[in-house]
């Protein structure tokens, strides 16, 4: 979980927000503050292989490149980009988990 009572993070939870992601919605999570190109998006793209189709994963980062790179893995990975929102070095995404794809082996992708 991003926010917990514990240790509030109001330039997150307004992050958030601003976004219009809930974060008490119960969705997948992904910290993935403090790491570099490309690590955030090969993250994510590891939890959402753990997804069901039409799971949710919110995504927080602080890479730069991030802004370039999540969006292009929904779209080359046939997910879908629900929100997202940069606030100074703070990014967040809501990504839904697009359709299983199977390949010409049979193997999932």
């Amino acid at each position: 979980m991003l926010l917990t009572p514990d240790t509030p993070d109001t330039a997150l939870a307004d992050l958030l927000a601003a976004a219009g992601i809930d974060a008490e919605a119960g969705h997948a999570t992904l910290d993935a503050r403090g790491l570099n190109c490309p690590l955030p998006v090969l993250k994510a793209r590891k939890a959402l292989a753990g997804l069901v189709p039409g799971a949710r994963l919110v995504v927080v980062a602080s890479d730069p490149m991030a802004v370039i790179d999540i969006p292009h893995l929904c779209t080359s990975e046939g997910h879908r980009l629900v929100a997202s929102q940069v606030a100074g070095r703070l990014s967040a995404y809501l990504v839904e988990k697009g359709p299983t794809l199977s390949t010409p082996s049979g193997q999932e992708t």
